[in-house]
């Protein structure tokens, strides 16, 4: 029996993206490793389940033939279905990731990467959601030279030291790297959740025929918060931010204990 630590990883992009693959070259080196992820691509899919039948497959990835476990649903999917018919026992880390495109204040509301890792969250298995500026998303992006490669190695030995260093209980770490070539990186920042507005839209796509959804964001000009995820960002750091699954706010209750019938006291 193995005593080399258990890691999960998933991704949003599909079984067939690089991130996913020069990560996972990477992750196999320090640890027992187990791919699951979605066939086709998931952008987008945030945190939800299918509650259709989900079909599952094998296949092998990159010159290596790492053995990679694929379903037809959704990034979340991919990860309950690994925990609950992959492993005896829960995994020591579940990653998601490398993601093509930021993940950063209200992406992740959408964001199926970090789904995926919530859903470990959730179960109370330590997560990471790791993304990078644009790697060929949206159409036309491009990564800067070395970039996707540093983003890796570090990731990869974030990944170690969350191995030895536990995250709190039900905690996802949403990892972003600006891109920018390596020597260009100032280091890393431990970050809140930030919050930005978005000018975008359904335009219609004359080439596939159908309506794309088009815009940029607003609201991210004037004072900036260094403490920010997409601050760290501008100002060429590494983002690291913790997220929990726990929305409550004490408060809110308290302001809102009006509401109540009959009025709650005081």
């Amino acid at each position: 029996m193995s005593n080399r630590p258990k890691i999960l990883l998933s991704n949003d992009d599909g079984i067939q993206s690089h991130g996913l693959l020069l990560l996972a070259r990477e992750l196999a080196k320090i640890g027992e490793l187990t791919i699951c992820a979605p066939m086709f691509e998931r952008s987008g899919a945030s945190h939800s389940l299918s509650f259709n039948p989900l079909h599952v497959g094998q296949l092998s990835l990159g010159e290596e033939g790492l053995n990679a476990w694929v379903t037809d649903g959704q990034p979340a999917d991919c990860v309950k279905f690994a925990l609950s018919n992959l492993f005896d026992d829960p995994p020591d880390l579940v990653v998601s990731g490398i993601n093509a495109g930021l993940n950063l204040a209200s992406h992740i509301f959408y964001s199926g990467t970090v789904g995926a890792a919530m859903e470990a969250a959730l179960l109370n298995i330590p997560a990471v959601a790791i993304s990078l500026g644009s790697f060929g998303k949206p159409p036309g992006g491009s990564t800067a030279n070395g970039a996707l490669e540093n983003a890796t190695a570090y990731s990869a030995q974030l990944c170690g030291k969350l191995l030895e260093q536990k995250l709190p209980e039900r905690v996802c770490l949403n990892v972003n790297f600006p891109n920018i070539p390596p020597a260009e990186l100032k280091g890393s920042r431990l970050t809140h959740h930030g919050l930005y507005s978005f000018d975008t839209s359904y335009e219609l796509d004359e080439v596939s025929g159908g309506y794309r959804l088009m815009g940029k964001v607003a609201g991210t000009r004037g004072n900036r918060d260094p403490n920010l995820d997409w601050t760290a960002i501008i100002e060429g750091y590494i983002s690291l931010t913790p997220l929990t699954p726990d929305l409550n706010s004490t408060a809110l209750n308290h302001a809102l204990s009006g509401l109540t019938f009959p009025p709650s006291a005081g």
